[in-house]
């Protein structure tokens, strides 16, 4: 407020300059504050891995060392120790001689606890307690009878395994000057573990033995219970899409068994011949399903084209509109047609449902098409008439058949007036029996008469003597 005229032209705008300097000054505060922070926050790590490292030291001056673990457990901390106070040196602003006091004291602390780690070792009794864990180790090894127990044991051989590679590893770092020292320190540590190794690998045997036999029990049992599912899908699965659905199931469990055995080829070869077994017996219900469906479709297609043909020929005798259409609308016979076709529509069958409904369709419209026809051509007395004549209809089913006609065999159409002459030389000879009506009686013979006599014929002799004494 007291310089508003910075900002003027007068002034050459001051205030851009000043802007600029004020900023660079924030910066500048921001900056040396950040500096200030990491500067703080270092001490802080320093004084706490100086904390720390002093606390290591006097801890490992206290202590009174009885077993070869704590000397390993002592240089391992004094290692890690050392590894955080190194990765101090990557922190700006830090103390450097602070921090190579601190690596000094780590290495001088190392040095000394490894030359008593060394001639700790050097005693005869010094890995005593690795041996009595490997022979206690050896000694349960005859108690393992299921896989539970073998991990069990597995587990603490694996913990042994991994004290001793710690004691191998932290005897190779300590600066031992004396060649047979560290020869004799380094053979014993190898027999421990090669003894060790030789009951992990008894233990292995007997795993093996014991995860066969247990996963051949196991694969026995998830067999029988898949064998079970399968029948008890195969007998629910009563459409093909179901069976696709149950093989889906089933191809799941066997891919889960398969995970499952996935160490063991043998029962891998049984589970892929269970596959071929399993798919094939699917198959073969889904082909029985759809051959099944397959008749049940023709099966209705063909009931339906016969009520369809019922149905047309009771339409064609409906007389009004009103009577066709709620024909049509409440007739069974077209209520079962249309069911049929819902049926074929849920066997999946569209096809044929869609030309049962469009032949439905079509007999109605043609019915009220023809129904109008009629109502054009007929009169009230039913007759056809076409413009002043009327004509008679015949309704009389046309059938082919033979008559006498002036004394001669003719075709003749029934219900019409066509006759047609038949000139056969074997009709001609035949002429006698044109007017015989039945093969067993002619105009000499009464048919009494002739079955009379065939029945004599057919009697032997004793028949015939019973007949004679019989007949008064």
């Amino acid at each position: 407020d007291n310089y508003f005229w910075l900002d003027r032209e007068e002034t050459f705008q001051l205030n851009d300059p000043l802007f600029v300097i004020r900023d660079a000054a924030s910066a500048a505060v921001e900056e040396f504050d950040k500096v200030v922070q990491v500067r703080q926050d270092n001490a802080r790590e320093l004084q706490s891995v100086q904390q720390s490292v002093d606390e290591l030291i006097a801890a490992i001056g206290r202590a009174t060392f009885q077993s070869v673990e704590e000397y390993v457990q002592k240089l391992a901390g004094l290692r890690e120790a050392r590894g955080r106070v190194i990765g101090l040196r990557e922190l700006r602003f830090i103390e450097a001689e602070h921090v190579d006091t601190l690596e000094s004291e780590l290495v001088e602390a190392s040095e000394r606890l490894g030359n008593r780690c060394v001639q700790f070792l050097l005693g005869k009794k010094s890995l005593e307690p690795y041996r009595r864990r490997i022979q206690q180790a050896e000694s349960d090894l005859p108690t393992v009878h299921s896989t539970a127990d073998g991990k069990k044991f597995e587990a603490e051989a694996q913990t042994i395994a991994s004290d001793l590679e710690l004691l191998i590893d932290t005897v190779s770092q300590l600066k031992i000057e004396d060649l047979t020292q560290r020869t004799e320190i380094v053979d014993r540590t190898g027999d421990l573990l090669a003894a060790l190794n030789r009951v992990r690998s008894s233990l292995k045997a007997q795993l093996r033995q014991l995860l066969s036999g247990e996963m051949e029990a196991e694969y026995a049992s998830q067999c029988k219970l898949l064998d079970q599912a399968v029948a008890s899908s195969l007998e629910t699965a009563d459409t093909p899409e179901k069976v696709d659905e149950a093989l889906t199931r089933m191809m799941l469990q066997l891919e889960e068994l398969e995970g499952r055995f996935a160490e063991h080829d043998e029962l891998l070869l049984r589970l892929t011949e269970k596959r071929e077994t399993l798919c094939a017996a699917f198959e073969a219900r889904r082909q029985q399903l759809v051959e099944t469906r397959s008749r049940r479709c023709e099966a209705l297609a063909a009931a339906a084209t016969r009520i369809s043909q019922s149905v047309q020929s009771r339409a064609m005798r409906q007389s009004e509109d009103d009577a066709l259409r709620s024909y049509f609308a409440s007739d069974p016979m077209v209520d079962k047609v249309r069911q049929i076709a819902k049926q074929l529509g849920a066997l999946g069958d569209t096809v044929r449902m869609d030309d049962v409904l469009s032949r439905l369709k079509s007999i109605a419209d043609d019915s009220l098409r023809q129904l109008h026809d009629r109502k054009e051509l007929y009169t009230t007395d039913g007759l056809i008439q076409l413009g002043r004549h009327h004509f008679t209809v015949n309704r009389q089913q046309v059938e082919l058949t033979t008559v006498v006609r002036d004394e001669k065999i003719s075709l003749h159409l029934t219900g019409t007036q066509y006759y047609e002459p038949l000139h056969a030389p074997e009709i001609q000879a035949a002429r006698d029996l044109w007017d015989q009506i039945l093969p067993s009686e002619t105009s000499t013979v009464y048919r009494a008469e002739f079955l009379a006599a065939e029945l004599l014929w057919s009697w032997d002799a004793s028949q015939k003597l019973a007949f004679q004494n019989a007949v008064p």
